[in-house]
């Protein structure tokens, strides 16, 4: 589905870029099929950067998230599906 390739690849910048850190053990497939169950419960993805961070913020996978919601909705333009 091409949600779930952009959410895995957004994770992945974060990591690249240094801007998400997870918890020993945690893979970003876990955290990527977090955002992606997180989604199925959200009634509407129009605000991208907040959904995600508030997300990955109450993750229990996620050990520091340094990206704020205006720099995780940018990343979203760099994501290559």
């Amino acid at each position: 589905m091409l949600i779930h390739r952009a959410l895995g690849a957004l994770v992945d910048l974060l990591l690249e870029r240094e801007l998400l850190v997870l918890v020993d053990g945690a893979t970003p497939v876990q955290v990527r099929d977090e955002l992606v169950a997180a989604l199925d419960d959200q009634a509407a993805f129009a605000q991208v950067g907040p959904f995600v961070s508030a997300v990955l913020l109450s993750s229990a996978l996620v050990d520091e998230l340094f990206a704020d919601d205006r720099q995780i909705a940018a990343l979203l333009s760099d994501v290559e599906l």
